[in-house]
């Protein structure tokens, strides 16, 4: 996804600062059952002082609708401005839909804030929020401000056209969250009464299009294109492909704050063995597994997660391991009632994968390991055993999650034996300045139509920058006090397939990890091919995976290494 100048994006970061300006940060609650609430809350709040909740409506965030009056009640009031659910940053995996569950979920982000009583403004949807508070807290709320909030219709009142002047509901919903640039002219003329001028479609379209809040973004599941993207496009050819060769899109509340997404068959069948494919660093699971999931499919039912913090999964807590991203793979499958699987791990995903067959002896069948450096020991990075263009774990998270066209050119260089041709720093910017996605690049070189184009992983949105703090700490995490004698030796028939020219992790980890396993362990080295394996030599791999999957697999087909119990 391509990115021009966007006005919208100026404003929001405008008012970002200007709210930070008037005392007031950003914070982030866990609610519980899945739900998150994000609310701008004083920086230090003064018991002195009353305080004032304000809550928006339909639209933007909340930074967009109460910035003219902030700076105003900041000096006389604590003031909370919260991000209803499904606005902003807030969201929530329950399928209450109702006023009165916002007005739960905002009073139990007060409770979390320890404030006990307050004064409360709603501002049109905001005040049916607003009423429903008052209503069910009424020692807990103060002086009510309704604005614009038409929390005494009825459902006839639609049908009337003295609502809205219009027909049905349908047709409120489409011009509420209007998808074009005519309905966006049509929300103005229901809005204002002196009307500002019309705006061209190219500025609209920034509107509707730039994703202003985490949960539209979940919502949509597309990425904002301005311009034309070629991230974008390839991105939604991966979407049709996975769902072409039988797999759906399934998310999974794991419990504690944490979400998993994951493709999963549209049908588990239970005469299959199922297939765990975990991807590494980079784009979500779809741009690094999509070259062999039409093969692995009539042979098993396969699944493919996106890790904490990778794709649409995330979690509110601190656990950053790999053995702690092993376990809620393995609550992931539990889920979905799989209790025996083979598991392949590419580069970070083999760290993953060895996890599981740790933990998980009884349930972890055939393991390979794709160019993952589990071997590396805290030393490696200081003796040039790892990363070869670096020389602390700090450069090498700047290279892994890169912020500049030149470190986006260094990451290619680290990962591939013969690297794409380079391409200009006004495209590559272009999409390290996407600032709403989740996610981290990860480099493709793909040849279609005859044209070379590099590609970058959009992560189901796109680029490094809402979890760019969590991947540091992955990777700090995935270094620190690391040593062999630490790592427990896994009794699972091994495949070690390697690229001959890894940088990332030399071919000598490759070594170090055969003699540790042991006789259960097979290794493959690919010859001229780097650290992207999957890429610069897919249908090579594929040869080593279906020889070691299906080929040698043990003709008996037991139950000793069937999937188990699944209900569909």
């Amino acid at each position: 996804m391509t990115r021009c100048f966007s006005f919208i994006a100026a404003q929001n970061s405008c008012y970002r600062w200007s709210f930070k300006r008037a005392g007031l940060k950003s914070s982030t609650t866990d609610l519980g059952d899945g739900t998150i609430m994000h609310c701008w809350i004083p920086k230090k709040h003064n018991p002195s002082k009353p305080t004032l909740l304000l809550i928006h409506g339909f639209g933007a965030n909340a930074m967009w609708q109460f910035n003219g009056v902030i700076p105003h009640f900041t000096p006389k009031f604590n003031v909370y401005v919260p991000d209803l659910l499904f606005f902003g940053e807030s969201y929530t995996t329950r399928a209450e839909r109702s006023e009165s569950f916002q007005a739960q979920c905002v009073m139990s982000l007060m409770e979390a804030q320890n404030v006990t009583r307050m004064d409360v403004f709603g501002l049109s949807y905001g005040g049916f929020v607003a009423y429903s508070m008052a209503a069910q807290f009424r020692e807990r709320v103060g002086r009510v401000g309704l604005g614009c909030a038409g929390v005494c219709l009825e459902e006839k009142d639609a049908e009337s056209m003295e609502v809205l002047k219009v027909t049905t509901v349908e047709e409120v919903v489409s011009v509420l969250l209007p998808q074009t640039p005519e309905k966006a002219r049509e929300l103005v003329r229901w809005s204002f009464y002196k009307r500002p001028p019309s705006m061209p479609s190219w500025f609209l379209w920034d509107f509707i299009e730039n994703p202003l809040s985490l949960a539209n973004r979940l919502k949509k599941r597309t990425p904002m294109a301005k311009c034309f993207s070629f991230t974008a496009t390839q991105d939604s050819c991966y979407r049709y492909s996975f769902t072409r060769a039988g797999l759906k899109s399934s998310t999974t509340d794991l419990g504690d704050g944490t979400i998993m997404h994951c493709w999963i068959p549209k049908k588990h069948n239970p005469s299959k063995r199922t297939l765990l494919l975990i991807h590494g660093f980079g784009a979500n699971a779809m741009w690094q597994f999509n070259g062999i999931i039409p093969q692995f499919m009539p042979k098993f039912n396969v699944y493919v997660p996106d890790l904490l913090f990778f794709g649409e999964s995330y979690t509110t807590r601190a656990e950053r391991s790999s053995r702690s991203k092993a376990q809620c793979v393995m609550s992931l499958m539990e889920a979905q009632n799989v209790t025996k699987m083979d598991v392949f791990g590419l580069s970070y995903g083999g760290f993953v994968a060895y996890s599981m067959a740790a933990q998980f002896r009884e349930r972890v069948g055939r393991v390979v390991l794709g160019c993952a450096g589990v071997c590396f020991e805290e030393k490696d990075i200081d003796e040039g055993g790892v990363f070869k263009v670096v020389t602390s774990i700090e450069e090498a998270a700047e290279v892994l999650i890169p912020q500049t066209p030149e470190k986006v050119r260094k990451l290619v260089k680290l990962s591939f034996h013969k690297p794409p041709p380079s391409m200009p720093s006004c495209f590559l910017q272009d999409f390290i300045e996407l600032v709403f996605s989740r996610g981290c690049y990860i480099l493709f070189f793909d040849f279609s139509l005859g044209l070379a184009i590099l590609n970058f992983g959009i992560m189901s949105k796109v680029m490094c920058t809402e979890f760019r703090q969590e991947k540091e700490e992955l990777i700090q995490t995935l270094h620190k006090n690391r040593k062999m004698s630490d790592l427990p030796k896994i009794t699972q028939p091994t495949l070690i397939i390697w690229g001959e020219h890894d940088q990332v992790f030399p071919l000598e980890l490759a070594h170090r990890l055969k003699r540790h396993v042991g006789d259960n362990a097979e290794l493959v080295v690919i010859k001229n091919v780097g650290h992207a394996l999957n890429v610069e030599k897919p249908k090579e791999l594929y040869k080593h995976l279906k020889s070691f999957f299906i080929d040698n697999h043990p003709s008996s087909k037991q139950a000793s290494h069937g999937n188990g119990p699944k209900a569909d």
